[in-house]
């Protein structure tokens, strides 16, 4: 373990592609108004901000009066474990038109693992990675028993939990339910032991594990995955060394295969990273399987290939990680959290 630990971090690295350093081109005014930052007109507000697990934050948007109620959505923005973007404009569009569509949604702060990675040793960085996406799943745990101890004060529905998540939101997402399902210590200390999510639905999302995906004695959650087979951030395949390492969709659907458990997979074939981006676009797609599993209707294992050979790639899929790092996410310093 401690092998495989010490040496990840160039072998991940020389999985992608050598392309022409292209820092200049990636600029936090760029990355931001990607997303672009909440202004005076901004309508996409949320109606509460409460605090869990000491001092971290969730939003929570309602579904306006009368309308009928779906479901509590957890959503997990991205940010590369390093920089928050709960409130960004896109995180909360999304969040408002979910919210008006009928679900509550809760929008949480979690703990960024990476946000100090330029203070440890590259040789470390599997170590280093493996906590970040353990701290924010516990974190999702965390939302989740806040929640469905204060169901009835917050208007939450315990029987229609689900979890969605973007790139790095997608994996604590992803994460928590494996965890759940197999019943780690982490899991039993947090989550009843009856609970289940109704559904979990990942953007660009992996896991890590020291070992193929397993999801032990317990059935996994309906999943819908959402990925690009040309993402050169978040591994479509896996990347790991002696099988210690990030797990993609791709390696996680043979286990749902095997279990017989339910899923539905959107392959966007070429696609980079910007398909973690696409959650407006596909909108009606995960409002379809959201509603789907919620109400147990027939979710047998769907495989889905998508080509758009005219889509113009952005910045997000031709970008290398590092450089993407370098230039843009170590400049960006949120309020650390406490552990």
């Amino acid at each position: 373990m401690s092998f495989a630990s010490s040496i990840i971090f160039p072998f991940i690295r020389g999985l992608f592609p050598q392309k022409e350093d292209t820092s200049e081109k990636y600029t936090p005014e760029i990355f931001q108004s990607f997303h672009r930052e909440e202004n005076a007109e901004d309508r996409f507000v949320h109606d509460k901000c409460l605090k869990y697990a000491g001092n971290r934050e969730l939003d929570i948007y309602y579904p306006e009066k009368d309308t009928p109620r779906r479901g509590t959505v957890i959503y997990s923005s991205g940010g590369g474990f390093i920089s928050d973007f709960h409130r960004y404009y896109s995180t909360r569009r999304f969040a408002w038109k979910m919210a008006r569509d009928g679900f509550v949604v809760v929008v949480p702060r979690y703990r960024l693992g990476l946000r100090d990675l330029g203070k440890h040793s590259k040789l470390k960085f599997g170590r280093v990675l493996s906590k970040a996406i353990s701290a924010a799943a516990e974190d999702t745990m965390l939302v989740t028993r806040f929640l469905l101890d204060r169901a009835e004060e917050l208007d939450v529905d315990r029987d229609k939990m689900i979890l969605v998540g973007s790139s790095s939101g997608a994996f604590p997402s992803l994460q928590c339910d494996m965890e759940r399902s197999k019943g780690s210590e982490m899991a039993r200390r947090i989550l009843p032991a009856d609970f289940s999510y109704a559904a979990v639905i990942s953007l660009c999302g992996a896991v890590f594990s020291s070992g193929r995906p397993r999801y032990g004695s317990g059935t996994p959650s309906p999943t819908l995955f959402i990925h690009g087979t040309g993402d050169n951030m978040v591994s479509y395949l896996r990347c790991t060394l002696f099988g210690y390492g990030l797990y993609g969709p791709d390696a996680i659907v043979r286990e749902f295969r095997r279990k017989k458990a339910p899923y539905r997979f959107m392959r966007f074939v070429g696609q980079g990273h910007s398909v973690a981006a696409r959650y407006m676009s596909i909108y009606q797609n995960i409002l379809r399987f959201i509603d789907q599993a919620v109400n147990k209707k027939d979710l047998s294992g769907t495989d889905e290939y998508i080509r758009e050979p005219l889509r113009k790639p952005i910045f997000l899929d031709y970008a290398n990680p590092i450089v993407l790092y370098k230039s843009v996410l170590s400049k960006m310093n949120p309020k650390p959290l406490e552990d």
